[in-house]
């Protein structure tokens, strides 16, 4: 008997601490710290932590099988360092909503496709002239006291208030969106089809604003 009570008991532990990691909130320090570590072993195996080159080498592929660009890259992107590091987090994302058994294709109304696409085309903006996307332009900047990671700080304070702005008009002027069924929190997230469509977007245009960035932003950015 004492060892059918001592299995129920393991078995609750297993479950209460399977739903602790994979189902709960995580602490925002905690998050922290593990970022952290990671960015630090990121840059001890090989360069600083970013995302926008490994994006940079996605859309110069995908330009160049398209026949739309005539320079073949020179990484295939299972050679290219950001570019794995950017699939080791798309596969950690992948994993932890299936952990957390929150993985769903969910669709989205016809404007947040839009706000999609054109976001993404913004972020590869911003990605080039900035030299780097909000982790290695400001992240990992900030991390070894680049001013161009301070400077970086000051331009998404400003569009974080332009984007808020947007949508506090958003929900005073236009209809709202058809309620869904609210869904349980947690590590795992919804992938929805407007974010997918806003990372697709951002890769062709760091590509081509890349290869044609004005050299006084070269000048300019690079004096950081």
């Amino acid at each position: 008997m004492s060892h059918i009570t001592f299995i129920k008991s393991t078995a609750e532990d297993i479950r209460s601490g399977y739903r602790a990691i994979f189902e709960s909130n995580w602490p925002s320090w905690l998050a922290g710290i593990f970022i952290a570590i990671l960015a630090i072993l990121i840059f001890l195996w090989n360069v600083p932590w970013g995302i926008a080159g490994g994006y940079r080498n996605w859309g110069d592929w995908m330009l160049y099988g398209m026949h739309l660009s005539d320079n073949r890259p020179q990484l295939a992107p299972w050679l290219h360092s950001l570019s794995v590091t950017n699939f080791g987090l798309l596969a950690g994302a992948l994993a932890s909503a299936l952990l957390s058994r929150q993985f769903r294709f969910r669709g989205a109304p016809a404007l947040e496709y839009a706000k999609g696409a054109i976001g993404g085309i913004l972020m590869g903006t911003g990605a080039v002239l900035a030299s780097g996307c909000n982790v290695g332009g400001f992240y990992t900047a900030v991390g070894v006291f680049s001013m161009g990671g301070y400077a970086m700080m000051v331009g998404l304070g400003i569009g974080a208030f332009i984007g808020l702005r947007y949508l506090l008009w958003e929900m005073a002027h236009l209809p709202p969106l058809p309620k869904r069924r609210q869904e349980s929190t947690g590590p795992g997230k919804n992938l929805t089809s407007a974010a997918v469509s806003s990372c697709w977007a951002s890769l062709p245009s760091i590509s081509i604003l890349h290869s044609a960035r004005p050299r006084w932003a070269v000048c300019f950015f690079s004096a950081f």
